[in-house]
């Protein structure tokens, strides 16, 4: 009975507060509002809250000015009336920064007004896309990482560490581009962890988002590709560390691949009859790409292997 006899005093106490502060009392005086303080104190990747400090206010009008517009059409455009002290502006982009303006409105015929803006308020980033290896060149002793751009980032910070993540190998950021990618160096038999974040830069302090990691893995050399009595069988070199293979083979040679065998880190080859419905032809031409797995991660597929040659010559993408 006591907590009730509370909760009601409370919301007697809150009601009053904003009776004193937003009112529609026809017969009282009119009176001038004012807006002491606006700030931001709160953001998803989609959403902005703006709270302030008003008095003598019978509602706030919200506006909202989009700054990745140009330059002629930026204005601001009313998202809300309210009768609060904050509010939650949603709908917005990733990232992005916008001004937000309240307009406190009171007396006769709302003539009474004050103006207050938030310059620069802005969304967090959302979560990063896909990362990826994109190659594994054994003859330079490079690994090539790339990753989607998140167009509304500052920029980027990454981390390139040994399989164990005892040793740290390469930690720097780099700035936004539209392909975002990297090189760095790697060994024969070793195994590495690619880590990257994404961060927006607001005055001195960088806002980032969740890291992103991959492992990198060198792409499995295929030994052979024997064409004989309309089955096609691919056998490869095992790769220190794999989880498993994945077999992908075409009738041209960069483009059109379908995945034909996902299969575990002790089978080292394959024997096919069809590639989806079409079955392995004597008068064709097959290409092959064996990508290595490390757990959720692949080593892409750089170079393909044709059956012409029995397997026996790798060639690389053109990407």
């Amino acid at each position: 009975m006591k907590t009730k006899v509370r909760l009601a005093a409370m919301a007697m106490a809150l009601a009053a507060l904003l009776a004193g502060v937003f009112h529609t009392d026809a017969f009282a005086s009119p009176v001038t509002p004012t807006i002491s303080s606006i700030s931001q104190t709160g953001n998803t990747d989609k959403t902005i809250t703006v709270s302030w400090n008003v008095q003598n206010a019978a509602s706030i009008q919200v506006y909202v000015k989009d700054l990745s517009l140009p330059k002629d059409q930026q204005v601001f455009n009313r998202v809300a009336t309210v009768r609060s002290f904050s509010y939650t502006v949603t709908g917005l982009v990733p990232g992005n920064k916008y001004d937000i303006q309240i307009i406190a409105i009171n007396g006769e015929n709302n003539k009474l007004t004050a103006v207050k803006t938030l310059y620069g308020a802005r969304t967090t980033l959302s979560a990063m896309g896909a990362v990826y290896q994109k190659k594994w060149d054994t003859n330079e002793n490079k690994v090539t990482v790339e990753w989607d751009q998140m167009k509304a980032a500052d920029g980027y910070e990454y981390m390139f560490e040994n399989e164990k993540e005892t040793k740290v190998l390469a930690h720097a950021t780099i700035g936004n581009t539209e392909k975002p990618s990297l090189k760095l160096n790697v060994s024969e038999g070793h195994i590495y962890k690619f880590s990257v974040r994404a961060f927006i830069q607001d005055g001195s302090t960088k806002n980032y988002t969740a890291w992103r990691s991959i492992w990198c893995i060198a792409q499995a050399q295929v030994k052979s590709v024997v064409k004989n009595k309309g089955k096609l069988t691919i056998k490869w070199k095992k790769v220190k560390g794999a989880t498993g293979y994945d077999v992908y083979v075409s009738s041209g040679p960069q483009v059109g691949y379908k995945k034909v065998k996902s299969v575990g880190k002790k089978t080292k080859s394959v024997t096919i009859k069809k590639v989806g419905k079409k079955k392995i032809s004597k008068k064709k031409k097959w290409y092959v790409c064996v990508m290595t797995r490390k757990g959720d991660s692949d080593s892409g597929a750089a170079f393909y292997y044709d059956s012409a040659t029995g397997g026996k010559a790798a060639h690389e993408f053109l990407r």
